[in-house]
């Protein structure tokens, strides 16, 4: 399949547990969507292009070696690909505050925030956000904050899709997800592009019909 024919392209801002499996999944139950995984470690990307994957997980070098080349990709060019991109899936770290208020409990947003702030500069046209992390609610809040305040005239639609896999099971989790996605933005009610964005997210699982409403 070239490139033009791919119906979406999905990206994935990191390539750590969460970003790499997800859309090894993704890319192998939806063949018509190009999925790519960006990541500022160049290693890191090398290594997904390796047998020697940078992570382990039962089950999960078969699934990248089976659409490896094919509509699954890796590259450290996070700007061009996030101009390319229908839907971005956004999986850094958001790990524990070491220093100042909340130190050792609270969470550090600064690599998501600053992720927020690379997509819109790299941004030429409106987007599906999909943030997945431990943290769903307070981090969706802080990208729907930075994205939507943009001087670009970019609209983007922000929806929360928690991370739940377990290690050791990572696969089976993919293939069994227990969890929709949920919608950030907005006031309560849905609107017609929050809907067709849920929808669209959703429709990258076959089984699933359903999303909140």
């Amino acid at each position: 399949m070239s490139e033009k024919e791919f119906k979406k392209r999905i990206l994935c801002i990191g390539a750590g547990y969460v970003g790499g499996p997800t859309m090894a999944m993704i890319a192998a139950k939806c063949p018509q969507y190009e999925v790519t995984i960006v990541d500022i470690n160049a290693d890191r990307i090398d290594a997904w292009q390796t047998d020697d994957l940078p992570i382990y997980e039962p089950g999960l070098l078969e699934v990248v070696k089976q659409v490896r080349g094919k509509n699954l990709f890796f590259s450290t060019e996070i700007d061009e690909n996030i101009k390319k991109a229908d839907i971005i899936f956004v999986s850094v770290n958001t790990p524990t505050k070491t220093y100042g208020e909340g130190a050792g409990k609270a969470s550090d947003l600064q690599f998501l925030e600053k992720t927020a702030r690379n997509i819109i500069s790299a941004a030429e046209s409106d987007k599906i956000i999909v943030e997945k992390s431990t943290l769903p609610v307070r981090t969706a809040h802080a990208m729907e904050r930075i994205l939507n305040t943009n001087d670009k005239n970019i609209h983007f639609d922000i929806l929360s899709n928690p991370e739940f896999l377990a290690e050791g099971s990572a696969i089976a989790d993919l293939e069994n997800p227990d969890r929709d996605p949920n919608r950030i933005s907005g006031n309560g009610k849905w609107n017609k592009s929050q809907k067709r964005s849920c929808g669209n997210l959703c429709q990258l699982d076959p089984e699933r019909k359903n999303y909140h409403q």
